[in-house]
Protein backbone atom coordinates (compact mmCIF):
# COMPACT_ATOMS: atom_id res chain seq x y z
CA UNK A 1 0.00 0.00 0.00
CA UNK A 2 1.20 3.41 -0.92
CA UNK A 3 0.45 6.50 1.36
CA UNK A 4 -0.36 9.24 -0.28
CA UNK A 5 1.77 12.68 0.63
CA UNK A 6 0.41 15.18 1.94
CA UNK A 7 1.29 19.07 2.24
CA UNK A 8 1.47 22.18 0.96
CA UNK A 9 2.40 22.82 -3.06
CA UNK A 10 5.12 25.54 -4.10
CA UNK A 11 1.92 27.21 -5.81
CA UNK A 12 0.76 27.62 -2.69
CA UNK A 13 3.07 28.74 -0.48
CA UNK A 14 4.03 31.40 -3.20
CA UNK A 15 0.43 32.41 -3.08
CA UNK A 16 0.12 32.93 0.62
CA UNK A 17 3.87 34.92 0.22
CA UNK A 18 2.37 37.17 -2.30
CA UNK A 19 -0.51 38.18 -0.05
CA UNK A 20 1.58 38.77 3.00
CA UNK A 21 3.20 41.29 0.64
CA UNK A 22 0.17 43.07 -0.70
CA UNK A 23 -0.98 43.42 3.05
CA UNK A 24 2.21 44.45 4.53
CA UNK A 25 2.67 47.18 1.35
CA UNK A 26 -1.07 48.59 2.57
CA UNK A 27 -0.02 48.28 6.22
CA UNK A 28 3.12 49.95 6.88
CA UNK A 29 2.18 53.26 5.06
CA UNK A 30 -0.92 53.51 7.53
CA UNK A 31 1.31 52.61 10.70
CA UNK A 32 4.09 55.36 9.70
CA UNK A 33 1.08 57.95 9.49
CA UNK A 34 -0.39 56.97 12.27
CA UNK A 35 2.72 57.00 14.39
CA UNK A 36 3.57 60.46 13.26
CA UNK A 37 0.40 61.99 14.13
CA UNK A 38 0.96 60.90 17.72
CA UNK A 39 4.09 63.17 17.92
CA UNK A 40 1.24 66.21 17.50
CA UNK A 41 -1.07 64.32 20.07
CA UNK A 42 1.96 64.14 22.41
CA UNK A 43 3.07 67.40 21.95
CA UNK A 44 -0.59 68.63 22.47
CA UNK A 45 -1.05 66.35 25.78
CA UNK A 46 2.23 68.12 27.00
CA UNK A 47 1.64 71.92 25.96
CA UNK A 48 -2.17 71.27 27.60
CA UNK A 49 -1.08 70.28 30.70
CA UNK A 50 0.16 73.59 31.67
CA UNK A 51 -2.21 75.82 29.61
CA UNK A 52 -4.71 76.24 31.66
CA UNK A 53 -2.57 76.77 35.00
CA UNK A 54 -1.05 79.47 33.10
CA UNK A 55 -4.11 81.42 32.26
CA UNK A 56 -4.88 81.15 35.71
CA UNK A 57 -1.33 82.85 36.26
CA UNK A 58 -1.60 85.34 34.21
CA UNK A 59 -5.61 86.47 35.01
CA UNK A 60 -5.63 86.19 38.58
CA UNK A 61 -1.65 85.43 39.88
CA UNK A 62 -2.37 82.05 41.46
CA UNK A 63 0.19 79.34 40.66
CA UNK A 64 2.74 81.24 38.79
CA UNK A 65 5.52 79.44 41.32
CA UNK A 66 4.32 76.25 40.32
CA UNK A 67 3.76 77.14 37.08
CA UNK A 68 7.72 78.36 36.50
CA UNK A 69 9.03 75.23 38.17
CA UNK A 70 6.60 73.07 35.74
CA UNK A 71 8.07 74.83 32.83
CA UNK A 72 11.46 74.36 33.67
CA UNK A 73 11.41 70.63 33.49
CA UNK A 74 12.11 69.04 29.89
CA UNK A 75 10.42 69.84 26.85
CA UNK A 76 8.78 73.39 28.11
CA UNK A 77 9.92 76.64 26.75
CA UNK A 78 8.08 80.11 26.92
CA UNK A 79 6.92 82.80 29.37
CA UNK A 80 4.12 83.61 31.09
CA UNK A 81 3.85 87.02 33.28
CA UNK A 82 0.82 87.94 35.12
CA UNK A 83 -1.49 90.54 33.16
CA UNK A 84 0.48 90.73 30.39
CA UNK A 85 0.48 86.65 29.22
CA UNK A 86 2.95 84.95 27.11
CA UNK A 87 3.68 81.70 25.46
CA UNK A 88 4.13 78.11 26.35
CA UNK A 89 5.83 75.81 23.91
CA UNK A 90 6.44 71.74 24.40
CA UNK A 91 8.33 70.51 22.23
CA UNK A 92 8.34 66.05 22.10
CA UNK A 93 11.19 65.75 19.96
CA UNK A 94 9.37 65.61 16.70
CA UNK A 95 6.59 68.07 16.99
CA UNK A 96 6.46 71.44 18.70
CA UNK A 97 2.83 72.23 20.08
CA UNK A 98 2.70 76.24 21.18
CA UNK A 99 -0.07 77.71 23.46
CA UNK A 100 -0.45 81.58 23.45
CA UNK A 101 -2.32 83.06 26.87
CA UNK A 102 -3.23 86.27 26.11
CA UNK A 103 -3.87 88.31 29.68
CA UNK A 104 -7.57 88.72 28.65
CA UNK A 105 -9.44 85.93 25.98
CA UNK A 106 -9.08 82.60 25.04
CA UNK A 107 -5.89 80.35 24.52
CA UNK A 108 -4.72 79.84 20.98
CA UNK A 109 -2.87 76.57 20.25
CA UNK A 110 -0.51 75.69 17.27
CA UNK A 111 1.78 72.63 15.96
CA UNK A 112 4.74 72.26 14.14
CA UNK A 113 6.99 69.99 12.88
CA UNK A 114 10.47 69.86 14.79
CA UNK A 115 12.45 66.58 13.59
CA UNK A 116 12.40 64.64 10.77
CA UNK A 117 9.73 62.09 12.24
CA UNK A 118 6.83 64.06 11.19
CA UNK A 119 5.68 66.86 8.73
CA UNK A 120 3.70 70.35 10.22
CA UNK A 121 0.38 68.63 8.65
CA UNK A 122 1.07 65.38 10.49
CA UNK A 123 1.69 67.03 13.56
CA UNK A 124 -1.16 69.63 13.37
CA UNK A 125 -3.56 66.43 12.74
CA UNK A 126 -1.97 64.75 15.47
CA UNK A 127 -2.81 67.97 18.30
CA UNK A 128 -6.76 67.69 16.36
CA UNK A 129 -5.72 71.43 14.97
Amino acid sequence: MKKKQSGFTLIELMIVVAIIGILAAVALPAYQEYIAESHGAAAMKGVATVSAKAATCTQINIGCTTLAAEMGSTGYGGTITYQVGGTITYNDGDCIATATVPAVGLITYGAASSGSGATTPQCQSGAGL
